[in-house]
C-alpha cells in the first residue's frame, strides 16, 4: 500500500474545489486532503496549521495570486502542483522551471499522472532551484533561465550561456560555454518556447542564439560560424530573414 499523502486544496472557486476533491477520490486514493483554502490568507493559514506534503494550488486567487501565497514560504518543505486557467506567459514560464502545472478545466488522468510524478521525485532534488526559476522569470516578466531534464540530472541554464541547440531526431543538443546537455525532446519544442528575439532556427536541426553568431560565410549554400567555433548550415530559405534578424539586434 503507498503511504497516505497529505494534501491542501487552494482555489477560489468552490466548484473547483469539489471537483478536485471528486477526482482525487476516485482516481489518487493515496492522497488525504487535510484543508481547503480560496485565498491567500487563508492558504498560508491552512499550509501552517496542517504542514501538508502536496498543495494543489490555483494561479488566481480571492486576494492575490498563488504566486504571492508562495512567496511567504521561502523553502517549503511540501510539492506544489499548480492549476491555471491557460494564460501564456505563466504556461511558458511553468515549461521553463520544469515545475507541475494542470490546466484548467482539469483532466482527472492528468491529475493522476501529476500526483504519481510527484510521488516519484526525490526530497533532494532541486525542486527549490525549480521554483526559484519559476519566480525569478515571473518577476522579470522575460525568462532568463530554463530547467532542462538531461542525463545528468535537472540542469539550470541562463537563456544568454545558450549557444546553439542541435537536433538529433526526437533529441536535443544543448550547447552553452562549452558543455553539452542532452534533452529528450525535439528542436521544435524548444523553437516555440525559446523567445523568438534571441533564438533562430536557422536550419531543420540547428537553433542559434542570434548573440552568438560570430558571422555568415559565402560558402555554397551558406554556413553561420559560431563563437563557439561550430560552422553549422544555414538553409537558403533561412538566410534572407536571418540576415534581417541579426541587422536588427545589431542597432
Amino acid at each position: 500500500m503507498k503511504p497516505q499523502i497529505r494534501a491542501v486544496v487552494i482555489d477560489d472557486e468552490a466548484a473547483a474545489r469539489s471537483l478536485i476533491l471528486i477526482y482525487l477520490k476516485d482516481f489518487c486514493p493515496e492522497i488525504q486532503v487535510v484543508g481547503e483554502a480560496c485565498g491567500v490568507q487563508t492558504g498560508i493559514s491552512v499550509i501552517t496549521e496542517t504542514s501538508p506534503d502536496l498543495i494543489f494550488l490555483d494561479i488566481h486567487l480571492q486576494d492575490g495570486s498563488g504566486f504571492d501565497l508562495l512567496k511567504e514560504f521561502s523553502s517549503p518543505s511540501f510539492r506544489i502542483i499548480f492549476i491555471t486557467a491557460y494564460d501564456n506567459f505563466a504556461y511558458k514560464a511553468f515549461q521553463y522551471s520544469a515545475v507541475d502545472y494542470l490546466l484548467k478545466p482539469v483532466d482527472p488522468l492528468q491529475l493522476k499522472k501529476a500526483v504519481e510524478k510527484i510521488q516519484k521525485q526525490s526530497q533532494n532534488d532541486n525542486y527549490l532551484e525549480q521554483l526559484k526559476t519559476l519566480l525569478e522569470n515571473l518577476h522579470d516578466k522575460k525568462a532568463k533561465k530554463i530547467a532542462l531534464s538531461a542525463s545528468e540530472g535537472l540542469i539550470f541554464l541562463n537563456l544568454n550561456e545558450i549557444c546553439r541547440l542541435e537536433s538529433k531526431g526526437n533529441y536535443t543538443t544543448f550547447h552553452s560555454k562549452g558543455e553539452r546537455f542532452v534533452v529528450a525532446k525535439s528542436l521544435k519544442e524548444y523553437e516555440q518556447l525559446l523567445p523568438g528575439d534571441q533564438f533562430f532556427r536557422i536550419h531543420q536541426s540547428h537553433l542559434v542564439n542570434i548573440h552568438c553568431v560570430h558571422k555568415i560565410l559565402k560558402e555554397e549554400g551558406g554556413a553561420v560560424l559560431m563563437n563557439d567555433g561550430s560552422k553549422l548550415p544555414l538553409a537558403r530559405r533561412k538566410k534572407d530573414t536571418f540576415i534581417q534578424r541579426l541587422t536588427q539586434n545589431s542597432l
